[in-house]
């Protein structure tokens, strides 16, 4: 697909997303939520934006730290995509918290026990490195402190990564969310599906250390969500919901098996299957009922997106591709007026 034709492609759904994100903003709360299922699809789509860039991040910051030429050379739109993701993922928060300026009274009224915090935090500072970052390199400006940088910027994205999954693996009653494993599941989805994208936008597709990495991230969570399963399956513990289905693990196994094949159509399975594992994962924590909420919703709930949540997802999707076509249009700019 041309540029051009994703441009006007990507403007559609700005506008149609952004119709839902006003009403939700400024007239009336429109999701499908309620006071047992209070986070749904756009929430989603946040974590699954936020933990690829976060994927996209740390592969740069590897490539440079290691000096990895092939790598090296992809830097700036590597750059770009990251901070594009990151900025379609706030923009999803800021409609599932009802208005683009809680995040930043969420950001600026710490609690710092708080792993939500935190996690926004931690990607608010990627965001400012990120920008750092383009901006020194499009205007071809080397400094001292540039190694050191890098690395704080792969210690915050991965940090990051893994507070996310704490946010779920802490709370305190939601046996399906409690453990360690969540977090390693954020991480793993992380690296996975920022190669991915990068498979999918024409990045990787001509240099072999991006299918050594995609082999590795593949596998790695591949792994992950059969061991998952296994446990689901033998598990004893009465609330627990047995939330990957056999179709979703034979999609990771065939993903995995496509790396030796086919990069870009094992990238695009990959790319939907961690995007079904994060939804599965958020939603099947908040279906067991608890406490007086039984008495409105019974002992369980169950859970369908509308439109107005499949619109957040067109917008996130449409913001970053809107941004990182602009981070081009104005790097162009910047090099062209050396």
């Amino acid at each position: 697909m041309k540029q051009s034709q994703l441009t006007i492609i990507a403007l559609a759904g700005l506008l149609f997303g952004g119709y839902f994100a006003v009403e939700e903003w400024f007239i009336e709360p429109i999701f499908a939520t309620n006071d047992a299922m209070m986070w749904t699809l756009p929430l989603v789509v946040y974590i699954f934006l936020a933990l690829a860039s976060t994927g996209c991040s740390i592969i740069y910051a590897l490539g440079s730290l290691y000096q990895i030429d092939e790598i090296e050379k992809h830097k700036m739109p590597l750059l770009c995509l990251a901070l594009a993701l990151l900025i379609g993922a706030f923009v999803a928060l800021s409609t599932e918290m009802g208005s683009p300026l809680s995040i930043i009274w969420f950001l600026f009224s710490p609690n710092i026990v708080s792993p939500i915090w935190w996690m926004g935090m931690l990607y608010g500072i990627e965001l400012v490195l990120l920008t750092y970052k383009i901006i020194m390199d499009a205007r071809g400006i080397k400094i001292s402190i540039d190694k050191q940088v890098t690395i704080l910027t792969l210690i915050i994205a991965a940090s990051a990564a893994i507070v996310l999954g704490s946010v779920f693996g802490t709370i305190i009653g939601r046996e399906s969310y409690v453990g360690m494993d969540a977090s390693i599941m954020t991480l793993l989805s992380a690296i996975a599906s920022g190669i991915a994208i990068l498979y999918l936008v024409g990045i990787a597709t001509q240099e072999k250390v991006f299918s050594k990495v995609a082999q590795w991230a593949f596998a790695l969570i591949m792994l992950f969500v059969i061991v998952q399963y296994v446990y689901l399956q033998r598990s004893s513990i009465v609330t627990e919901i047995d939330w990957i289905p056999i179709l979703l693990v034979v999609s990771f196994v065939v993903a995995f098996a496509l790396t030796f094949v086919q990069l870009r159509i094992a990238s695009l399975i990959m790319l939907i299957s961690v995007f079904l594992l994060e939804s599965l994962f958020v939603i099947q924590g908040q279906m067991i009922v608890l406490g007086p909420q039984t008495v409105w919703f019974g002992d369980m709930v169950f859970y369908a997106p509308n439109l107005p949540e499949i619109a957040i997802l067109i917008l996130g999707i449409s913001v970053a591709i809107l941004t990182n076509r602009l981070l081009e249009m104005g790097i162009k700019r910047i090099q062209s007026a050396k």
